[in-house]
């Protein structure tokens, strides 16, 4: 009898010079490693990755409760943050468990409709008023200490929400999209059931919409002050005259509503509530434009129904069955869609900004004990550190923060450990894939449309100064902290991303053409550079000098 081969053992992969890395558990040495650029693509203090290593918590029951054949597993290598997963079944077992796990998230899409109402709101809602009815002012340090362990507890528990709602709201999608190409194959693109998905209202929406309104509501004085002042200096100025209080009641009040929130996934950076200086150089960018967001997006929500009633037509002829499961997958996916965007809002965004109070809370109480410098250095210390104390940290703080920014200024390995086995079907795409040049850059069409404009390459939502209406925003990836941006762009790339991500979704519902996944495009396109979208190819074309 013939000896089957042994696979080829893992390709290990370098560990650069200036990213040195201990593997303290000498299995991870044989894992694969990617750095999580799409959520945190930037450094992280220790008490941020304690705080994310919480949340995640949350994936572990559903991957267990769904039988998954992988667990995914991280790490904090040099001040960020990594994931793997380790299978944890035969690996002859693996793709009978993998079907059985995609299985059971279908079947959870399907009740969706009930969950919501019945269960993760009111669940959500609860974790929410324990923060905010929680007396941070007044509680002893012993007392914000215990709030901080029951914060954790419940960190655990709404993230816990996030994943089991996460995956069937993405593969009611997913699902929907596949079951459209099926009916209608000749028509070989997959937009064309995405754009059956636009025009459904979401917390994303309403929150650049409602920055829209505020806007347009601005006194001409006020408008002025916004215009010609520093986004740093505008709430003061504002303070100095009576329809500037006015207006500044009116923002101060949509902060509440939609600023709980930072440019992006952390926990340690800024709030907008602290920090408004991003919320009004998007006021800025809207007081240049005439484009009304809520006009255009009623213009796209009729459309989908146009197109919506189109489709039904074209399924008239067929059986019965056919067109019922194609209204229930269509309105899995709508409910899909909406939740996707909703969920990041209260989770990733509302509940970690109140998390940020606690903590910063118990960095003023620090401070005050001349245990730390500032209260934001509460962040250089771990959770349970935090918990335990009493004594002087500067000395531990000003040690990690060195490292902090130290790294902070190298550019982390996308991958460490060993290189992934190739799968079968990336083999397929990599063949296929045409590969950059001439001037092109090639990604994921994810949102259709043509558009020719001044690029304008964004390390951060705080840039949006630079942002002229019409241009092209090219970026890592996009939060929904970007999103009332998107009123004033004339399309968007990113490196990272698919057709379900933030950006691609959000971008179908602001008529936006959008390219994502283009490998290195802040080093490819240079900041003021004319380019070209061709979004439904994924096609970025570079057609003039940057500058």
């Amino acid at each position: 009898m013939q000896k089957e081969s042994a696979s080829p053992a893992p390709t290990p992969i370098p560990i650069p010079d200036d990213f040195p890395v201990i593997w303290l558990d000498p299995e991870d040495a044989a894992l694969t490693w990617n750095q999580e650029g799409t959520h945190f693509p930037e450094s992280m203090p220790p008490l941020e990755f304690d705080f994310w290593n919480c949340a995640i918590h949350g994936i572990y029951d559903l991957q267990e409760r769904f039988s998954a054949p992988h667990r995914l597993v991280i790490r904090y290598f040099n001040t960020y943050f990594y994931m793997g997963d380790r299978l944890v079944v035969a690996e002859e077992e693996k793709k009978h468990s993998e079907e059985q796990s995609q299985e059971q998230i279908l079947e959870l899409a399907g009740q969706m409709h009930l969950l919501w109402p019945r269960q993760w709101w009111p669940e959500i809602q609860e974790h929410l008023a324990f923060w905010e009815d929680f007396d941070l002012e007044s509680a002893s340090l012993e007392a914000l200490k215990r709030h901080l362990d029951e914060t954790w507890e419940r960190v655990q528990q709404i993230w816990r929400l996030h994943f089991a709602m996460g995956p069937p709201a993405y593969k009611a999608m997913e699902k929907f999209k596949e079951f459209y190409g099926e009916l209608f194959e000749e028509e070989g693109n997959a937009l064309a059931a995405y754009s059956l998905l636009q025009g459904l209202e979401n917390k994303t929406l309403e929150m650049g919409h409602a920055l829209w309104d505020l806007s347009r509501r601005m006194a001409p004085g006020v408008a002025e002050i916004v215009a010609q002042r520093e986004s740093s200096e505008v709430v003061a100025a504002l303070g100095a005259s009576e329809e500037g209080r006015a207006f500044l009641a009116e923002f101060k009040a949509y902060l509440h509503e939609y600023g709980q929130r930072s440019n992006h996934w952390s926990l340690s950076l800024p709030d907008w509530i602290q920090d408004p200086a991003p919320v009004v150089e998007t006021l800025k960018s809207y007081l240049a434009t005439e484009c009304d967001p809520r006009v255009e997006f009623e213009k796209l929500a009729a459309a989908c129904e146009r197109s919506l009633g189109d489709v039904r037509e074209r399924l008239s002829g067929y059986p019965q069955p056919v067109r019922d499961e194609f209204e229930e997958r269509l309105q899995q996916a709508r409910l899909g869609m909406v939740l996707s965007e909703d969920h990041n809002f209260w989770i990733d965004f509302n509940s970690t900004y109140k998390v940020r109070r606690v903590v910063m809370q118990l960095g003023r109480r620090f401070t005050e004990a001349n245990f730390i410098e500032q209260a934001a250095d509460v962040f250089y210390l771990h959770f349970d550190e935090v918990r335990q104390v009493d004594t002087d940290q500067r000395a531990l703080v000003a040690s990690r923060r060195a490292i902090f920014e130290h790294f902070r200024a190298i550019k982390p390995p996308p991958r460490l450990g060993v290189e992934p086995p190739p799968k079968e079907e990336d083999e397929e795409k990599k063949h296929d894939k045409p590969v950059d040049g001439d001037g092109v850059l090639r990604g994921e069409a994810v949102s259709p449309g043509k558009v020719r404009g001044p690029a304008r390459v964004m390390e951060t939502v705080a840039s949006a100064e630079r942002l002229q209406p019409g241009d092209i925003m090219v970026a890592q990836t996009t939060s929904s902290s970007w999103t009332p941006l998107f009123a004033i762009l004339g399309g968007v790339v990113t490196e990272v991303g698919g057709a379900l991500s933030h950006c691609a979704v959000v971008a179908r519902e602001y008529g936006l053409p959008a390219v994502v996944g283009v490998e290195a495009a802040r080093e490819k396109i240079t900041d003021g550079q004319i380019v070209e979208l061709d979004a439904a190819e994924g096609l970025v074309r570079l057609v003039g000098e940057g500058g």
